[in-house]
């Protein structure tokens, strides 16, 4: 059993028994840093939602501009026009090659794998900032009555 110096905030037990007579027993002990554990995952969770609509939005408009559909497009501005914010940075960093009005941002598919690095980094800090390292011990016995 893993011993842990903090007092459990709640502990579930389950035991079930089986027709040939045999009990399998599993108990959950929840530490006071098991909340905390979860702040961190629905922050991780809200990261990747963000990054990935972000990414999402970035893949659109390369496949737009691939296959060179009308930029005056409502739809095609608004795409354009929220990504331009983010992909910035990235413009000028090498040319985008074109054939018959079909163009292929590099620079944008470059900006997805910043983008995702950085989000996967992001991700890491909170694990590394507000997850505790025990913050539950499941322990299961199993136990033959025959």
């Amino acid at each position: 059993m893993t011993q842990v110096n903090e007092v459990p905030v709640k502990v579930e037990e389950v035991v079930v028994t089986h027709e040939d007579g045999s009990e399998r027993s599993q108990r959950e002990v929840r530490y006071p840093g098991a909340r905390i554990s979860q702040v961190a995952s629905k922050i991780s969770q809200f990261i990747w939602l963000v990054f990935g609509i972000l990414e999402v939005l970035i893949g659109i408009r390369v496949v737009l501009r691939l296959a060179a559909a009308n930029l005056h497009n409502q739809f095609a501005i608004l795409v354009n026009t929220f990504t331009d914010i983010f992909l910035r940075p990235f413009f000028g960093l090498f040319g985008a090659p074109a054939v018959g009005g079909r163009v292929l941002e590099i620079t944008s598919i470059i900006a997805m794998f910043v983008y995702a690095l950085i989000a996967w980094v992001l991700v890491k800090l909170v694990r590394v900032i507000l997850d505790w390292n025990t913050t539950r011990v499941t322990e299961t016995y199993d136990k033959d009555t025959r």
